[in-house]
């Protein structure tokens, strides 16, 4: 797990992602997204980064938008 004081988050980070684009996934312990992308377009998704220190959690979330200009099906 990534160490969360570069955030103003202590202990360790947990990450997670709402709506990204379909092929695209999160990895939910170093916050990287990855994979290939299904569909050509725009879309949005949210990000959130969460902490549990002595029990109580906090987050973060930021917003992000992907532009795919052509994607590969498979």
């Amino acid at each position: 797990n990534q160490d969360g004081r570069w955030l103003g988050l202590p202990g360790h980070l947990s990450f997670a992602a709402k709506n990204l684009p379909s092929g695209m996934h999160i990895n939910s312990a170093s916050g990287v997204v990855s994979g290939t992308p299904r569909t050509a377009g725009t879309s949005s998704f949210t990000v959130t980064v969460s902490a549990r220190p002595d029990g109580i959690l906090v987050t973060r979330a930021t917003k992000w938008t992907s532009v795919v200009r052509c994607a590969i099906s498979r």
